[in-house]
């Protein structure tokens, strides 16, 4: 069709497209899924376990799998709330304390005949008080800047002393319902790793597929750029702390339920065990990266065989706690010497790329080799000069500060 004279046709302009932006490596590394973590952690525990069925055959028969399974689902429950709190630059050490209440709760303040409803209403109030104790936590961390490791250490004894009072250092058993549920198996399956699958599931959606779990994870991996952007990091901190007691206190019902009768102190085992298994899995005690809760769960299935095969090979309990101390040892000291070494390593690319050090390299050169009498090796060719400081050059240029 011919346009009217005195019209013009418009030419469709090409999109413009923005050219795409270069991820730096600090970035590149907060933004990639972490998968190296979980099949490295997934391969270290098949070989625990090929090794442990060939020293121990015990260890891995259908009965002993079924007794461990109940243990690995309390503990990666709450292993999940120590990972969330670990990847906000934190540590939560009221762990023992929010599990041991939380089992109080459920197993002495109902009735020894409490029916499903009442028994219901005391996990309700047992997942409230893990709820609200995580947030007062959070409050004391990310709004009044207390550390966090003071906080949870403070808030862990509080909770003992309470339990303490409300037990007067007496265990009670569990209501009836919450002890078949604790017990209770469905596929010969233990119901309690159906909590688990469902609440790691929600855990996983949330952080990968969700708006709130894109900003946790810009939080953990770069605050100041997250606070830039009108993220708000203490309301994200607060939240942690909060989910991280509800997870706690998850694990305590359940541990109650099993267990039949939790004594007073029946979380203490927990904690030292949910950092390790957060390390076990590959996530950086710091934080600052990307984290993995697939990775986690796993190094708490790691760590959960790992007990029962020191005590099948006639170790004593205690073995167990050492060794869980010798991994978290061994992972802040690798983290550190990390850190060493990296620091050491710009320092040397500073000093390279400084414009005098050509100059004063040359001389050191120059003034070493008159003193010991080989002042004849200064004399070389143009061309080998050349070659020298192109040397130089291309490693001045590689070793330039990027980041």
């Amino acid at each position: 069709m011919i346009p009217p004279r005195g019209l013009t046709a418009v030419q469709p302009q090409p999109e413009r497209r923005r050219p795409e932006r270069t991820w730096t490596r600090r970035e590149y590394k907060g933004r990639k899924k972490p998968l190296h973590r979980l099949l490295v952690v997934s391969a270290a525990t098949a070989l625990l376990i090929v090794g442990g069925g060939i020293a121990a055959p015990s260890t891995v028969s259908l009965s002993a799998l079924q007794l461990m399974l109940p243990f690995f689902a309390i503990l990666a429950v709450a292993s999940i709330g120590q990972h969330l709190v670990i990847q906000q630059r934190g540590l939560d050490l009221s762990v023992a304390g929010i599990m041991s209440f939380s089992a109080v709760i459920v197993s002495a303040l109902p009735g020894s005949e409490a029916g499903v409803a009442e028994t219901l209403a005391y996990v309700a109030l047992a997942l409230a008080m893990g709820l609200g104790v995580g947030t007062v936590n959070g409050v004391l961390v990310a709004l009044l800047r207390v550390n966090s490791l003071v906080t949870t250490i403070g808030m862990n004894t509080l909770m003992l002393g309470i339990t303490m009072y409300v037990t007067s250092g007496f265990s009670q058993q569990a209501p009836p319902p919450l002890n078949r549920f604790g017990v209770g198996k469905f596929l010969e399956i233990p119901l309690t790793l159906y909590v688990l699958i469902v609440i790691a599931a929600i855990a996983i959606f949330l952080l990968e597929k969700t708006t709130i779990g894109r900003r946790f994870i810009a939080t953990s991996v770069n605050p100041d750029a997250a606070l830039t952007v009108g993220i708000p990091l203490d309301a994200y901190r607060v939240a942690t702390y909060a989910l991280g007691g509800f997870c706690y206190a998850a694990a305590g019902v359940l541990l109650a339920g099993y267990v039949l009768s939790p004594t007073v102190f029946s979380g203490m085992p927990y904690l030292l065990a949910t950092v390790a298994a957060v390390v076990v899995g590959g996530n950086p005690i710091g934080g600052g990266l990307r984290g993995s809760i697939a990775a986690t769960i796993v190094g708490a299935l790691f760590l959960t065989y790992l007990g029962q095969l020191v005590l099948a090979v006639g170790f004593e309990t205690a073995a167990q706690n050492i060794v869980q101390a010798i991994i978290i040892i061994a992972s802040v000291g690798v983290v550190e010497a990390g850190r060493r070494i990296k620091f050491e390593w710009i320092r040397f690319k500073f000093w390279v790329t400084k414009p005098d050090v050509e100059f004063r390299i040359r001389m050191i050169y120059v003034n070493t080799l008159t003193r010991l009498g080989l002042k004849r090796l200064l004399d070389v060719s143009p061309e080998t000069r050349t070659r020298w400081r192109t040397f130089y050059l291309r490693l001045k240029k590689r070793l330039e500060i990027t980041e």
